[in-house]
């Protein structure tokens, strides 16, 4: 999936697990539609004020065979902090609603949103990284831009942003 140039992020949708547990699916497909993933919420979302008090965690599997690509955990804490693991639950980094850092707590990006709505991804050195935009109106679209992009880890950070900018159908 991170091997795409760019990829689309669907809104959300209720299904059920093999258990007929509830289950959020947002499907991720490449820019021309194909479903390559999905980002997997299980059990229903809260509605209450207490929801921000609750630990948050997302799944992100690749279709091919439903494997694991990584998991985003939602932190407690006052601020809005994304743990990201790969698939082998190593930490790869943390996603701040400003600010994207690696699991050695360098910083890798920083997010600049647009007055349309569009976001801008930049290295510390001010160079566009991604840009997250509408493209349609249930979908956003996430693209890589420069040669440093072609860190699938870099890439795992990325995706865990702009899925972060809307991580559950409560959010919506």
């Amino acid at each position: 999936m991170l091997e795409h140039p760019s990829l689309r992020l669907r809104q959300w949708s209720k299904s059920a697990d093999t258990e007929g547990e509830p289950t959020w699916l947002r499907l991720i497909a490449d820019a021309d539609g194909r479903r390559l993933g999905a980002v997997r919420l299980r059990g229903v979302p809260a509605s209450s004020w207490f929801f921000w008090l609750r630990s948050a965690r997302l799944d992100v599997v690749e279709t091919d065979d439903d494997s694991e690509l990584m998991q985003m955990r939602q932190s407690w804490s006052l601020f809005n902090v994304w743990e990201l693991s790969d698939a082998e639950d190593m930490h790869v980094g943390s996603v701040y609603a400003r600010t994207l850092i690696s699991s050695l707590g360098d910083c890798l990006a920083y997010v600049q949103r647009g007055e349309r709505g569009d976001v801008r991804i930049v290295d510390p050195t001010g160079i566009e990284i991604a840009v997250i935009r509408a493209c349609e109106s249930d979908s956003v679209e996430l693209t890589f831009h420069g040669a440093q992009t072609a860190n699938p880890f870099l890439r795992m950070m990325l995706l865990a942003c702009a899925i972060a900018m809307n991580p559950s159908p409560d959010s919506m």
